[in-house]
């Protein structure tokens, strides 16, 4: 959403620079409604929570020679199998995935829209993510194989969107 937006302008400045802030705040956007607001933008007491959010944390912060896709990626299947925050971590994670291929130049325009493939087969997303959270160079490798073809997916579906629209005509779901 907007502070998805707000935090990839400018390459991701805020994402790069103070990515603990760029967390809080786009919890904040996720999950207010959803939870208690003393516990928006603050991650719960949970120390294997807290230490994979600390990695991720280094991640984002640090300067990084792997691709906007692989960062996007990583940073999706920490949030969401750490689950940091109380309620959120998903839409948070695929908020902030979204900000850094925006920002890190994979999706500059923002027009993909990987989300339509993750949420129309939750039964391969979630096969994916358990894939990951039983780690190992394969299961992370499908993880990134997975990610990787719901980019493509959602790059074609923002193409489908934006012929629709200069035609005129409302995109039909399949």
């Amino acid at each position: 959403g907007a502070e998805a937006d707000h935090l990839a302008e400018a390459g991701g400045r805020l994402l790069r620079g103070a990515p603990s802030q760029a967390l809080a705040r786009l919890h904040l956007a996720a999950a207010r409604g959803l939870t208690d607001a003393e516990q928006l933008g603050r991650p719960r007491a949970e120390p294997a929570a807290n230490a994979r959010l600390s990695g991720l944390i280094d991640l984002l912060a640090g300067p990084s020679a792997a691709p906007a896709l692989v960062v996007a990626a990583l940073t999706q299947a920490e949030l969401t199998v750490a689950e940091p925050f109380v309620r959120g971590n998903a839409v948070m994670a695929r908020a902030l995935a979204r900000a850094i291929a925006i920002g890190r130049g994979l999706d500059p325009m923002g027009a993909a829209v990987p989300d339509v493939a993750m949420l129309t087969d939750q039964q391969a997303y979630h096969a994916a993510l358990d894939d990951y959270v039983r780690g190992g160079t394969e299961g992370v490798a499908r993880w990134l194989r997975y990610y990787a073809e719901c980019m493509v997916a959602g790059a074609e579906h923002g193409r489908l969107l934006a012929d629709s629209v200069l035609a005129g005509r409302p995109l039909r779901p399949e």
